[in-house]
């Protein structure tokens, strides 16, 4: 007799949606929902399974298409528990069954997956009644000590369509005891505290939800409803999930093992004897730009560029004058002069450098490459790494390993922030193994036997130009030395310690009496000690004007209606 009871209440349920009158089409501005019935199966193991039958009308208007329903997977409680609710689709059809074309898509910012109902390619008219059916994990709350809680949002606070007629029906296991259960259903805008008593038990397990007043949009139907303990289990996520978080540590170790071992074989340099002797003369007299580079696994830097220009300017191909604006807040700038259109005794590199800083001009100021020429950067770069290459000082193939590490490393990045609509665990892995093959890109540039040797040189020119005063002897063996080294000094970043090597072992005489041809100072007398901050200022001035691109523009215990589990809303298009 009960099932009997059971079936009979559920039958009349089912027949609410076809009772409710629809509105006369002429008043009709867009689209608005008739009837809005969800029929819920609480389980023993914490799960739904959810039916809702909803009949929306858009009367007779053009280019209606279907509509949209919003689902969060993530609540919170009061205490600001994070309570995750995993959704498994299982059907969008009409009344006969037939399958809706949708489109979904998951929103790991807001936590909701929605629903787009309908084909862009087809519009409906009048009544179109949309069945949702889905399963919901995690819905039960265990927090309290004595009972065991369904918070469940029935409708959603965020529908943007008005609804004339709402009703649901929970059908819980058939031991639920109800008359141990404390009802509580919440209605109007979201976080309302009012308290209606619209809801009915058709049976001891059958609770019916019948408002009497139409929802408005930004109103919403809550449940909650207690059980004494013992009656529901705890949802136990699956394996793949409680360990998800594995794959933080599992998938980078994999990807740093691969790219140790790729790198291992076509990236780390042969082994020479690392014993460092002091080198008095340019190794193979390279310029400061491939100097730089090849001891910097062919990256190149701003001092670099800063030293290259210099390095012109000591072999009088150019002239660097200072220009300082006047008053309190004085601005620095460099002016570049051309002084000989031919460029022997240059390195092809630092001929790619003269020709993009000019072009056609015979004089230029940096200020005026800002934002501009970090374009050019790359090919002076790669001009510098075919001639290493030429040299037999770098392996070719090294530098496709490098790129294939950088496009891999961003896909993979790409991949991962994708990936994170299905698992944030696997989508954060993915973004850190990116990094780790990221970063050995610039490890994969090797040098052959002769470059691993010559580098060792170039450690040993870098020891005597720091450790200068140990050798005065080699010192004072060599004219010019302070002008031949001053670039190299600038790329290995120790122009202050070169000057102070300069001012010991040459004394005040050679300060006195030094007055460079390639550079103008502000003033009328030179000055060394001015020089001296003029060139370890000249580096980052330089090399940041250089290198600057323009920036990006951005844009820059108690419960209420819209709380719990569930909910979300939608809309119609």
């Amino acid at each position: 007799m009960k099932k009997i009871f059971v079936t009979i209440a559920l039958l009349l349920s089912a027949m609410t949606p076809f009772s409710v009158s629809a509105r006369d089409s002429s008043q009709i501005l867009d689209w608005y929902i008739n009837d809005f019935h969800s029929r819920i199966t609480v389980n023993q193991d914490s799960s739904l399974d959810i039916a809702e039958r909803i009949t929306a009308d858009c009367g007779d208007l053009p280019d209606k298409h279907g509509i949209f329903r919003v689902i969060p997977y993530v609540s919170y409680g009061d205490n600001g528990q994070r309570f995750e609710t995993p959704i498994t689709l299982e059907s969008i059809t009409n009344q006969d069954g037939v399958k809706y074309d949708f489109t979904q898509t998951k929103d790991t910012q807001d936590k909701t997956i929605s629903y787009k109902i309908g084909s862009p390619n087809q519009t409906v008219k009048g009544e179109n009644i949309y069945i949702i059916k889905y399963h919901v994990e995690n819905a039960i709350r265990f927090g309290n000590d004595k009972f065991d809680e369904l918070y469940w949002n029935l409708s959603g606070n965020f529908w943007q369509l008005e609804i004339d007629s709402f009703s649901a029906e929970i059908i819980f296991p058939e031991q639920f005891d109800s008359s141990k259960a404390e009802v509580n259903v919440y209605t109007g805008d979201f976080e309302s505290n009012t308290i209606s008593n619209s809801y009915s038990w058709q049976s001891n397990n059958l609770l019916s939800i019948t408002p009497s007043d139409p929802l408005s949009i930004g109103e919403g139907i809550t449940l909650s409803i207690t059980q004494p303990k013992g009656l529901f289990k705890p949802y136990v996520a699956p394996f793949y999930v409680r360990f998800s978080w594995l794959w933080l540590i599992f998938l980078p170790l994999l990807f740093y093992y691969f790219c140790y071992k790729i790198w291992q074989k076509n990236g780390r340099d042969p082994r020479i004897n690392p014993t460092v002797a002091p080198e008095f003369e340019i190794p193979e007299n390279l310029s400061p730009l491939d100097m730089g580079m090849l001891q910097n696994d062919g990256r190149i830097d701003n001092k670099f560029l800063t030293a290259s220009i210099v390095n012109l300017a000591v072999k009088g191909k150019i002239k660097i004058e200072k220009i300082e604006s006047s008053g309190l807040l004085k601005s620095k700038d460099y002016k570049l002069i051309k002084t000989e259109q031919t460029l022997d005794g240059v390195s092809p590199s630092e001929k790619k450098l003269f020709d993009r800083l000019f072009g056609n001009n015979n004089e230029i100021l940096t200020s005026s490459l800002k934002n501009k020429f970090y374009i050019e950067i790359p090919r002076i770069q790669n001009s510098s790494m075919d001639y290493l290459v030429n040299k037999n000082w770098l392996i070719r193939s090294s530098r496709y390993w490098q790129t294939g590490f950088i496009v891999a490393a961003i896909v993979q990045f790409v991949l991962g922030i994708f990936c994170m609509n299905f698992g944030k665990y696997f989508g954060y892995s993915l973004m850190i193994s990116a990094l780790i093959v990221f970063v050995f890109s610039f490890l994969m540039t090797k040098r052959s036997e002769e470059g691993a040797k010559l580098h060792k040189r170039i450690l040993g020119f870098r020891l005597y130009m720091s450790k200068a005063e140990k050798f005065r002897q080699q010192f004072n063996e060599k004219e010019n030395i302070f002008e031949a080294y001053l670039p190299y000094a600038i790329m290995f970043g120790i122009t202050g310690l070169w000057i102070k090597q300069i001012k010991s072992i040459y004394g005040e005489e050679y300060v006195n009496n030094y007055h460079p041809l390639w550079y103008v100072g502000v003033g009328q007398m030179f000055d060394f000690n001015s020089f001296s901050n003029d060139m370890q200022s000249l580096s980052s001035n330089i090399g940041n004007t250089l290198s600057s691109s323009p920036s990006s523009s951005g844009s820059g215990g108690g419960g209420f209606s819209g709380g719990g589990g569930g909910g979300g809303g939608g809309g119609g298009w």
